[in-house]
């Protein structure tokens, strides 16, 4: 278990606070069900050759895992559930398996873990320079009035930069950033686009999916890191879904949002992205 400071991530990057509309608690149908399925360990080596696509000639290895137990998990059984991605891994700011508990828009038990971080090396082959894998970023801290700041955030480190950028705005992917540049969807009303998501995935907000890319990288060996974490409000979560098979050197199977192509990701590293990985690195000397 992991035992994390409250993060200050939301002052340091100076985002705008999110104002935005609705109400937390408010139960599901009755009669939904979660077809989504939370299995496995937090097993590092597991986790990574999941999201791996085994016909990309990238090889993987020295993956570690940082933070609680309960935050890593696969999933499973997503197109079932309403999700546009059907398994992968999921990792979260709270306990993975509440994820698939609909019983309530706040899926949280108030586990303050914080903080998950996946990292391992990877080996690129002869001929190939780019790199691209798909997630999707759900949370429960909107829509809800009392959550002012509420900021979490994702990041994917490639050498030490942060490749997960919102489209068309080339932001670090966090809730302010996602909900002002209209990418949050409302997972508590029937009108969600993900369909019938909001009876079987316990998150208040969902994106459709998202490819984070890059490309120049010289063949051989680097470093990539999937980090995500709490800024504010501890017993209110944030989690990734990322996709099984999609990180890659080519294109993996497309996942489209509703109206477009499917995201593709600008490259850059921005300060909040350097905050995200000290505070990953400072879980990791708190880890019990």
């Amino acid at each position: 278990m992991v035992n994390m400071k409250k993060s200050t991530l939301a002052a340091l990057v100076g985002v705008t606070a999110i104002v935005a509309a609705g109400v937390l608690g408010t139960p599901r149908s009755a009669h939904a069900q979660s077809r989504l399925a939370i299995s496995g360990s937090r097993d590092a080596a597991s986790l990574a050759n999941l999201i791996l696509n085994p016909n990309s000639g990238i090889t993987i290895s020295n993956p570690t895992y940082t933070g609680a137990d309960i935050s890593a998990r696969a999933f499973s059984g997503g197109l079932t559930s309403g999700l546009p991605i059907d398994q992968g891994i999921i990792l979260s700011t709270g306990d993975a398996v509440d994820a698939a508990n609909p019983s309530s828009f706040q899926a949280s038990t108030a586990t303050n873990t914080d903080a998950a971080s996946l990292q391992f090396d990877f080996t690129l082959p002869s001929g190939s320079d780019s790199l691209l894998v798909n997630y999707l970023f759900a949370t429960e801290e909107i829509p809800n009035p009392n959550v002012t700041p509420s900021n979490d955030e994702f990041a994917i480190f490639v050498d030490g930069q942060d490749i997960a950028r919102i489209p068309g705005a080339n932001t670090p992917v966090t809730v302010n950033n996602l909900n002002s540049s209209g990418r949050l969807i409302d997972n508590t009303t029937a009108t969600t686009n993900l369909g019938a998501a909001q009876n079987n995935v316990a998150y208040n907000a969902l994106t459709n999916p998202l490819t984070a890319t890059i490309s120049g990288l010289a063949p051989g060996q680097h470093t990539i890191q999937f980090a995500i974490a709490d800024t504010e409000f501890n017993d209110l979560d944030s989690a990734v879904f990322i996709q099984a098979g999609s990180f890659s050197t080519t294109a993996p199977q497309a996942v489209p949002e509703p109206s477009s192509t499917l995201g593709i990701l600008a490259v850059g590293a921005l300060g909040a992205g350097r905050v995200l990985k000290r505070r990953v690195k400072k879980a990791a000397v708190k880890a019990d």
